[in-house]
């Protein structure tokens, strides 16, 4: 999964400013996906250029313009296309992974209290998510369906946090 298909499915909802695409990534596709203003705007002035996304421009009284990217029949044909494209495999990159190793091979022993803060953080995510969870009677069903995988890797990643403490 790359920005630009995200973006696009933003803008399918509403047209919307770089700003307003930034913060809906704070909302329930941020459950699975996390970007930078600063990338959105590169991928949006990108997809500028490929014509999956048109902009005009609205005046503002005492402020600059307002920029509003809208989707484009290409963008949503882009769109289409990526969604029927079978699923590519995940790589996975895993930081707290690659710092025990590393952590083995340079003979550190510091890496168990960054397993522990680690672990606390995760335990209050975990919390955090589960009272989201409970409000599945106001919850879409997608939406619900996106914080229970994300429970379910909390869960997963919170024992085995617990069992590399013990290991190390």
């Amino acid at each position: 999964m790359s920005l630009p298909y995200v973006i696009l499915t933003i803008l399918k909802d509403n047209d919307s400013t770089g700003y307003d695409v930034t913060k809906k990534l704070s909302g329930t596709i941020g459950l699975f996906w996390s970007a930078s203003h600063q990338q959105v705007y590169r991928e949006l002035n990108k997809m500028l250029k490929m014509s999956w996304v048109n902009s005009s421009f609205f005046p503002q009284q005492g402020k600059p313009d307002k920029k509003i990217y809208s989707l484009t029949e290409m963008g949503v044909a882009e769109l289409t296309k990526w969604v029927e494209s079978p699923i590519k495999e995940q790589v996975m990159r895993d930081e707290l992974s690659l710092k025990i190793y590393a952590a083995q091979k340079i003979n550190n022993q510091n890496i168990k209290k960054q397993l522990h803060q680690d672990l606390k953080k995760r335990q209050q995510e975990l919390i955090l998510l589960r009272k989201k969870g409970e409000q599945s009677s106001s919850l879409k069903p997608l939406d619900e369906l996106y914080i229970k995988r994300n429970l379910y890797v909390l869960e997963a990643d919170i024992k085995w946090i617990k069992q590399a403490i013990l290991i190390l």
